[in-house]
């Protein structure tokens, strides 16, 4: 790219524009992290990032969009934006099954390192020595359980923001997890924070308040004020009230104001209903009457716990694979006759089968037992073990001379259903078939390619098999998947058989924890073989593949076993109730929101099946949670969307087509910015080229450049091969606009021609001929945020001042260099006078602020006394009835006892209003407290640093 006209002052200028802080109301803020994407953004997703940064008076925000609408991309495109203003503690705090999905979606996405945070982790980083090895440079991101657990270490760290993934999971409910969820949500209330939940009322709207309450303490009063306002059996909500409250905390997108963007995406489903033989069916039978019946040693030692239901699952599923959870069982009853619990030493092993459990573990916290054994005599618990090893000994028996497998059999029906289904597709399909444990996986493989089929690959969490260690290895050695590696081996291996499936497979035979952080771009089927019981775990099998944005239709088959009652129970309320299989990609959103946790949900009916005593009296439970679904989608929770969240979706605004098409303008402006820069910095060292959409070839280094950084730069988001992607905020780029903007210029004479662009600036007509001087400088104002200003000071030799229009569109004329200038140059006057404007303006902006938290904290208040007035209507209400009856009443002893009454209602009438008053005047305090710290917060302070001063001359 030749250099005509480019100085190293035009360099400096595009560079500083780029590296500022932006304002909170700039338009420009995000077009630095738009760039930095490696990802198609949609307008929904900029509304929604847009907004979580305009929240200046809050602690945060809370990003509702419904399930499948990218609030990974939104968030994204946050934290990018706080990096670029130079913001380095962040955390997120997710649910175990999605840590490492954020893990991979921040680095492919916006190139962002960051470090899962695990116990096995955090022993390897107290080895280094480190004082705490949470306080680093990379995003941390850790689960709910390790935050709870290692929340000394977390309060240490002064984080600049938080991430709360799945927030709707910090409610308050009556068991171990309200420590969990109180301990967190106390945790994170005094940084600036981001609560994700796609289910932000689960039912009920009392868990608005939680979160509402913990990005902004001001939006609401106390809890019995928002119930009496906006929790209610009737229909006297005020919802318009509750939207207004609700609209500087929360966004909440709908799929039908995306639709536009959104994949049209179909379910349809293949159910692939068996019969067992006769042996299978008694085999099944004995597992549920060993399951069902009586207290076992052989469970683990809680034994409603998921775990039992792991293991149960695992033997139910196909009995050619019972044997591992048979001989869990066997070695559990061994250890029992030792007096020992068998779950501590032996769930380890059973995990590395079930990987699941490990999810399990995290999910769903449990209150230790001490790991004692009942208080069973010796010769009870001999008696007992006896009995239980000889239902083993029958379950083993039927086991081992089944020799037909129906659900194998099934499966190889159904495939061949789906191939018919599917025949008018063209090219390779692409089938899923996910299951529980890698035994299972193994013998599914094993079963297909025996039956005839081919191409077909297995992906689990270590993936340690020769096979996928060939794939691996020969993934990391070609070039053109050097942007996919995480550094993450376990990632990367999984992200490699991904990698090779979607190439050459056509099966692939998955556990959960295997696609933990994989998306399959190209799939036709999903097999459900052993269909969980978690309808959160089946819709995520799923949206693997069938994600807001994929336009291709999905086809679901789900293998369920006629002949036991459970399995049966599990897919019709799945089926039936939340509606997973079948329609468009979220139409089970509401259902599902409405339970809550969905391990909570699980270990719910398991217990159900626990304590039926009878598999024949299956019936009645499982209708009752078919029921208590059913309601607790179809009551208020209707009312809840459609007039709270579709209403204020009506009465945003933000959302249209112009906002994508301005920072479209907006990034093309910076790509050539980019470029400008580059050549200029780079010089000689290397080329610069505008050819497609731009890159950079560096061949030598420049002074502040080390040997890895040579090579070939991208300015676009399309990576191959070994070309890097030219990122604002690291690496390369972020070298090369730290040289072009920290560099120190002397005063030079430039020659701007007028006709070097066109159309021709307006603005610039009448300067003509005509020459002066100008400067440009950085202005930091430090407010209730820091924000950086460029301001031109210019004016020509005659005393004519040039607008900051006028000036930067003289800086994107081409110019001649004519050297040094010497001479006496003074523009303290300008610079003070645009100074004193920029000053007013601001000053004007939080005006605004300053009376909109002014209303705030007076409706605040009225509310904190709203209810307690309501109760002294009713007090007053209570006295003039008791004095009416006083009146009427004719009998002495009568009145006496009246004016008792009315006596004590007096008492509590005074009290109340005491009351009131003291909760008045403590209300005011803090008000004009809070008022008087954000005054204080806006008292502007500013600086200035001059970035270079020119001669200038326009012809």
């Amino acid at each position: 790219m030749k250099l005509n006209g480019i100085t190293e002052y035009h360099a400096k200028y595009l560079a500083a524009k780029i590296r500022r802080r932006f304002p909170m109301d700039d338009f420009n803020r995000l077009t630095n992290a738009i760039y930095d994407s490696n990802i198609e953004i949609y307008p929904h997703q900029l509304s929604a990032a847009d907004f979580v940064l305009n929240s200046p008076l809050s602690k945060g925000a809370i990003l509702a969009d419904e399930i499948g609408m990218g609030k990974s991309v939104e968030t994204g495109l946050v934290l990018s934006n706080l990096k670029n203003h130079g913001e380095k503690k962040f955390l997120i705090i997710a649910p175990v099954t999605e840590i490492t999905m954020w893990k991979v979606n921040l680095q492919r996405l916006f190139g962002f390192e960051s470090m899962v945070i695990t116990e096995r982790k955090l022993v390897e980083l107290k080895k280094l020595d480190n004082a705490n090895p949470l306080d680093v440079d990379p995003i941390v991101i850790c689960s709910y359980k390790f935050a709870y657990e290692r929340m000394n270490l977390l309060e240490k760290v002064e984080w600049e923001f938080i991430v709360v993934d799945e927030a709707h999971r910090l409610k308050n409910i009556y068991d171990i997890r309200s420590a969990i969820g109180d301990s967190i949500s106390f945790f994170v209330k005094p940084y600036p924070k981001l609560l994700i939940t796609s289910n932000p009322f689960q039912s009920t709207m009392k868990r608005l308040f939680r979160l509402g309450n913990l990005v902004d303490k001001y939006a609401f009063g106390d809890k019995r004020s928002f119930n009496y306002q906006f929790v209610s059996i009737t229909d006297d909500i005020d919802y318009g009230e509750l939207s207004q409250r609700l609209r500087p905390v929360m966004i909440r997108t709908p799929h039908h104001r995306a639709k536009k963007y959104i994949g049209k995406a179909f379910r349809r489903e293949i159910l692939l209903s068996y019969k067992p033989s006769a042996l299978e069916s008694d085999f099944i039978t004995a597992v549920n009457n060993y399951f069902i019946n009586t207290s076992k040693f052989g469970l683990p030692s809680e034994k409603e716990s998921l775990q039992a239901l792991a293991l149960y699952k695992q033997l139910v599923v196909s009995p050619k694979i019972a044997m591992g959870g048979l001989g869990y069982i066997d070695a559990a009853l061994k250890i029992v006759r030792q007096a020992k619990d068998p779950s501590t030493s032996l769930i380890r092993k059973f995990k590395n089968d079930i990987e699941t459990l490990s999810w399990i573990d995290d999910e769903w916290y449990r209150k230790k037992d001490g790991g004692k054994l009942d208080a069973t005599s010796k010769k009870n618990i001999k008696r007992a073990v006896d009995k239980e090893q000889n239902d083993l000994l029958i379950m083993r028996e039927y086991a081992l001379s089944i020799k037909k497998d129906s659900r194998i059999n099934a499966l190889v029906n159904g495939l061949n259903k789906a191939e018919r289904s599917l025949k008018r597709k063209s090219g390779r399909k692409h089938y899923i078939i996910y299951t529980e444990s890698k035994q299972a996986q193994k013998y599914i493989a094993f079963m297909l390619h025996d039956r005839g089929f081919s191409n077909i690959y297995t992906i689990n969490k270590r993936n340690q098999d020769k096979r996928s260690l060939e794939i691996y290895h020969r993934f990391i050695n070609n070039k053109e998947n050097h942007y996919l590696l995480t550094g993450d081996e376990l990632i990367d291996r999984r992200t490699a058989i991904i990698n090779e499936f979607q190439s050459k497979g056509e099966y692939l035979v998955a556990t959960d924890p295997g696609m933990s952080e994989q998306v399959l771009k190209k799939c036709d089927v999903v097999v459900n073989y052993d269909l969980p019981i978690d309808p959160y775990r089946t819709e995520w099998r799923i949206s693997r593949v069938s994600g807001q944005f994929n336009n291709n239709d999905i086809l679901v088959l789900n293998i369920v076993n006629e002949a036991n009652e459970f399995e049966k129970w599990n897919y019709q309320i799945q089926s039936e109730n939340f509606e997973i299989f079948s329609g468009k990609h979220g139409r089970s959103d509401r259902a599902i929101g409405s339970i809550g946790v969905g391990t909570d949900y699980a270990m719910e009916v398991f217990k159900f099946f626990m304590q039926t005593h009878t598999v024949h009296l299956m019936d009645q439970p499982f209708r009752k949670i078919s029921v208590e679904i059913k309601d607790a989608v179809s009551r208020s929770m209707n009312n809840y969307y459609n007039r709270l969240v579709i209403k204020s979706a009506q009465t945003e605004k933000r959302l249209t087509k112009k906002i994508l098409d301005r920072y479209d303008e907006s990034i093309t402006e910076l790509k050539k910015s980019l470029t400008i820069i580059s050549a200029v910095v780079v010089g000689d060292k290397g080329t610069v080229t505008t050819r497609g959409a731009g890159y950079l070839n560096l061949r030598r280094k420049p002074l502040v450049m080390k040997k890895e950084d040579l090579g070939i730069y991208g300015f676009d988001e399309t990576l191959r091969g070994d070309r890097r992607k030219f990122y604002v905020n690291k690496g390369i780029g972020k070298k090369i606009l730290d040289k072009a903007y920290r560099g120190k210029l002397p005063v030079h004479h430039l020659k701007f021609r007028y006709a070097s662009v066109k159309p021709r600036f307006d603005s610039l007509k009448k300067l003509k001929k005509s020459r002066g001087f100008l400067e440009l400088k950085l202005v930091t104002v430090r407010g209730m945020q820091i924000e950086d200003y460029l301001i031109f000071n210019a004016i020509t030799d005659d005393g004519q001042i040039l607008s900051q229009k006028q000036c930067h569109d003289l800086m994107h004329l081409s110019a001649k260099d004519l050297g040094g200038f010497r001479g006496r140059i003074d523009l303290r006057k300008v610079f003070l006078h645009n100074k004193e404007q920029l000053i007013k303006k601001l000053q004007e902006r939080d005006t605004i602020y300053m009376e909109e938290l002014s209303r705030k904290l007076e409706i605040w208040l009225n509310d904190r006394v709203l209810v307690h007035r309501r109760d002294l209507r009713l007090i007053m209400t209570e006295k003039r009835k008791l004095h009416r009856r006083w009146m009427n009443s004719t009998r002495e002893r009568r009145k006496e006892k009246l004016e008792m009454q009315l006596l004590e209602v007096g008492v509590l009438r005074r009290k109340k209003m005491r009351y009131i008053r003291k909760i008045r005047n403590y209300s005011t305090l803090e008000k004009d407290d809070m008022l008087g710290r954000l005054s204080s917060s806006m008292e502007l302070k500013s600086s200035s640093r001059n970035l270079f001063t020119i001669r200038w001359e326009l012809v």
